[in-house]
């Protein structure tokens, strides 16, 4: 089960899901959108991909997974923004200045989310820790961010 489904149980919850991933994501897009290509002078797909990723986020944040065209929506927007997290990382690996430590860092965090995304794809998105997984990956994604930001040379 995963976060959008135990959140899907209960109309409260789904109130607060949409306001929280809303939200989150304001902020998330500002961030990737504006602050960090004009720090290390990455490429416009890099801006892109933080793009679609905040619109896949919204969307599976104001879109249930309860019943009908909501779970097809959801999941392709869910399943959407967290394959697009890959080349988003992989480009910072690739175009971020710093150190070779922090690139190959960078690069290892990609293959790890484009690994996770070929095993939950290999068993259409269903695994039996999905909710660990999950949260690992987000983790995983967060850690690539901060290593970027913090060790990226301006």
């Amino acid at each position: 089960m995963t976060f959008s489904q135990h959140a899907a149980q209960y109309p409260g919850a789904r109130r607060y899901f949409a306001v929280l991933l809303s939200s989150m994501t304001t902020f998330f897009l500002w961030y990737l959108v504006f602050l960090m290509p004009q720090k290390f002078d990455l490429p416009v797909t890099f801006i892109v991909l933080a793009i679609l990723i905040s619109v896949g986020v919204f969307v599976a944040g104001i879109v249930p997974e309860t019943t009908g065209w909501r779970v097809k929506v959801h999941r392709i927007a869910a399943f959407g923004f967290a394959t697009l997290m890959v080349p988003l990382v992989a480009v910072l690996a690739v175009f971020l200045p710093g150190t070779l430590a922090v690139r190959v860092i960078l690069g290892l965090l990609a293959l790890y989310l484009a690994n996770d995304v070929w095993i939950l794809a290999k068993n259409k998105g269903e695994h039996p820790d999905m909710l660990l997984r999950q949260a690992i990956y987000l983790g995983v994604f967060a850690v690539a961010i901060m290593t970027a930001t913090f060790f990226g040379r301006t």
